[in-house]
């Protein structure tokens, strides 16, 4: 969904101006967070996804999704791929 390209460029954005972009926290320990977004719906979560530069997308995740998309992901942010 997000340019490969922007990606990459707010990464290195990010991490010039010191942000982490890991975190060594367990799903489980942040779900309950999930409760209390604004942005929570029935059934999980709403995402804003930055796909470029001006263009964002609403994206609603169920609590299980996240949870694949973020074991699926490396401590550095990236994501893994099978052949």
């Amino acid at each position: 969904m997000t340019d490969p390209a922007f990606s990459r460029r707010v990464r290195v954005l990010l991490l010039r101006y010191g942000y982490r972009l890991d975190a060594d926290v367990a799903f489980e320990a942040l779900q309950p967070a999930f409760g209390l977004d604004k942005k929570r719906t029935s059934g999980g979560v709403r995402l804003v996804i930055p796909c470029g530069v001006g263009d964002v997308r609403l994206c609603d995740a169920a609590p299980e999704d996240l949870a694949a998309a973020l074991a699926d992901r490396d401590p550095g942010g990236e994501e893994h791929t099978s052949p």
